[in-house]
């Protein structure tokens, strides 16, 4: 099947609401940050149940379904905390897409990609394309994962909330990334979660998705 959008659903967290925004005919991302509720209606429990289900969804439709890997889902793949949850990802690892994925130029992860970290790792940009770029960033996931650790004692990067341009794709905030985004002199659009918004936010060559907390709603991208 030929799929002519791209359908981009915000940290979930363990919120159910996604059934209501995945699409046949999408190309389905989902940002990553699976679990860990900070919602008082959200038993551990029931994140555990809705993550499963997520990863029952990409299984029954693995041509439509990005998942992508966040802070947290990080966090989980180390072992960090709660073994069980360290159990699931270690059982799932083969149904992940990565940090980092492209169409187009649109370049989605779910922080997004720093000037300061990008040459940190690659050296100077030199042009690549979205979809060279999230290779190059995948790649970088398989070989070393410490690169995007938000344990800020394993690089340059200072401050541990995030508000750094030397943190990773998964860590950066949006206020760091408007002034050290890697694409801002290109036609690259990066889309990012990570940071909750009321509703989607477009800023040009940003666009902040993590808004499934107030409003349940998904950002489209047609193709």
């Amino acid at each position: 099947m030929k799929y002519n959008k791209l359908n981009i659903i915000g940290d979930t967290h363990g919120r159910p609401c996604w059934k209501e925004l995945v699409q046949d005919d999408a190309i389905n991302i989902f940002m990553g940050d699976y679990l860990d509720s900070r919602e008082v209606s959200i038993s551990p429990q029931e994140e555990l149940v809705n993550f499963l289900e997520i990863l029952h969804y990409k299984k029954e439709h693995p041509e439509n379904v990005v998942l992508l890997v966040a802070n947290h889902d990080l966090k989980h793949m180390y072992g960090y905390e709660k073994p069980h949850y360290y159990d699931v990802f270690y059982e799932a690892r083969s149904l992940f897409d990565g940090v980092a994925y492209a169409h187009g130029n649109y370049l989605i992860t779910h922080a997004g990609v720093s000037k300061e970290w990008y040459e940190r790792y690659f050296g100077e940009y030199k042009g690549e394309s979205a979809t060279e770029l999230a290779e190059k960033i995948n790649q970088l996931f398989i070989k070393d994962r410490n690169a995007f650790s938000f344990r800020v004692n394993q690089y340059f990067a200072t401050d541990i909330c995030g508000e750094d341009p030397y943190q990773s794709p998964v860590w950066v905030r949006p206020k760091t990334l408007i002034n050290s985004n890697l694409l801002k002199n290109t036609n690259i659009i990066q889309v990012i979660g990570h940071t909750p918004v009321k509703e989607i936010v477009d800023i040009g060559k940003l666009v902040l998705v993590d808004c499934l907390g107030t409003k349940t709603d998904s950002y489209i991208i047609n193709i």
